[in-house]
């Protein structure tokens, strides 16, 4: 009966690669770790056991894509210097096995991989730290540039666009946040001055309502009319309402019970044109690809799109591939079962 403890070698090297960008491994030392790892015993490996590689260099060369030699032995102390190997050689720096009287390996000289299989679990909590800090990251990045889309509608809509001051602080912290690599900390100043640009928005659109009380209708719904009588505009608006032909759905009714979604828009969508729009450009905001974008209001339709959209975001923290979620739910979706936590039906189920 095997080991619980035993391990598979590319699992583990898969781990190295994944947590590359936080322990500062190579390319060059993980191509190393693999012909290393390819010549220790056939099979699971038990990290309890001998763990040492003693295949001569000059065997291994070809098993880390023909490396040069010279190149190969500095990658080795690259990999001693990370704590993923320790150096055991012998006097004379050659490489063998020790074996008993029986001819079996009790012990060896060259390159023993224990530390590695030492740090497996150390790396996977490191690992989980970086994807959870990168879906904050991501998450955060969204809200900000949602925030900045909305003050660019709103000086142009109230203030206009010879706002220069404006527009180019608008400008900065855009190409500011696309950035790779950008911190946390950075992220959140940069929430904080949009914030703040936001704030000194709002005040600078009030003061221009003030002025031109006429360029704002909603706000003056009572025209005047032949013979001084008046009129009231109420359902003007409702002549744009898009309904979904499959299930007879207000895309309308959907926003209004998506619980994230409205917070990055807060003018409420007249039409369904103004409604797929902010969908469109919000899905991007969670890091879904254009093509999955289309795909998901093809699939849906626009009501239950809007429900699947805030779905998402209320999870994305915990979704490390957004895309690949959302392709993932429309699969479910054509395979006749509920999505989005029941919220959205098949259309088989919505019928009856």
């Amino acid at each position: 009966m095997p080991s619980p403890g035993l391990l598979d070698r590319w699992d583990v090297l898969q781990l190295v690669k994944d947590s590359a960008s936080i322990t500062g491994i190579r390319e060059r030392e993980i191509s190393i770790l693999a012909a290393h790892l390819s010549v220790l015993p056939k099979g699971k490996l038990d990290p309890r056991r001998l763990l040492i590689s003693y295949a001569q260099v000059s065997g291994i060369l070809e098993r880390a894509n023909c490396m040069d030699e010279r190149r190969f032995r500095r990658g080795e102390a690259r990999l001693e210097e990370l704590g993923f190997v320790t150096r055991k050689l012998s006097a004379n720096a050659r490489r063998f096995p020790v074996k008993d009287g029986k001819g079996n390996v009790v012990d060896a000289y060259g390159i023993d991989l224990a530390p590695l299989f030492a740090r497996i679990p150390e790396l996977q909590r490191a690992l989980q730290r970086h994807r959870e800090a990168e879906a904050q990251k991501r998450a955060l990045r969204s809200r900000i540039s949602a925030c900045l889309s909305a003050i660019k509608r709103q000086v142009f809509a109230n203030i206009g666009e010879s706002s220069g001051a404006v527009t180019n602080q608008l400008s900065n912290l855009r190409n500011e946040l696309r950035r790779r690599n950008m911190s946390l900390e950075n992220l959140i100043r940069i929430e904080a001055e949009v914030g703040a640009l936001a704030q000194q928005c709002r005040l600078a659109s009030s003061e221009v309502v003030d002025q031109n009380p006429l360029e704002h209708p909603e706000q003056n719904q009572e025209m005047s009319a032949d013979g001084g009588q008046t009129v009231r505009h109420i359902e003007s608006t409702r002549k744009d309402i898009y309904i979904n032909s499959d299930r007879g759905d207000d895309p309308h009714l959907a926003w209004t019970s998506c619980a994230v979604l409205p917070q990055y828009y807060p003018d409420f969508p007249v039409s369904s044109t103004a409604i797929s729009r902010n969908l469109y450009e919000f899905l991007g905001f969670l890091g879904i690809k254009s093509s999955t974008r289309d795909a998901v209001v093809r699939t849906f339709g626009l009501a239950d799109a809007l429900r699947v959209a805030d779905y998402v975001a209320r999870r994305i923290n915990a979704i490390a591939r957004p895309s690949g979620y959302v392709r993932q739910m429309i699969g479910e979706y054509k395979m006749g079962n509920p999505v989005a936590g029941g919220t959205v039906l098949a259309r088989r189920q919505a019928a009856l």
